[in-house]
């Protein structure tokens, strides 16, 4: 859950307009992986995420003339995959030298 902050709400600018009916955006989070040791220090790690939001609050406009304005999204899901490589500790590795 995130609550909206004092600047989503009640901020005013020129390009910018807050909104205070701007409700709580709730979201469910999943996230696995695995590590996996290649050489000593050296790793490569393999995340899957999935995340369900709802009510998501983000800055839209309709047409570059209007002022950005903080409202709530209904839905939002977003799912994807991090990998990540760390080589380390190589210097005896062959194709490394």
């Amino acid at each position: 859950m995130r609550v909206p902050t004092y600047t989503e709400l009640y901020y005013s600018d020129p390009a910018n307009q807050g909104n205070p009916d701007l409700l709580p955006e709730f979201a469910f989070n999943f996230e696995g992986g695995i590590k996996y040791f290649l050489y000593k220090k050296s790793y490569l790690n393999i995340n899957l995420y999935q995340r369900y939001g709802n009510n998501i609050i983000s800055w839209v406009r309709e047409n570059p003339e209007q002022k950005w304005i903080a409202q709530n999204l209904t839905k939002v899901n977003t799912s994807g995959v991090e990998v990540f490589l760390s080589l380390n500790d190589f210097k005896d590795f062959f194709f490394y030298q």
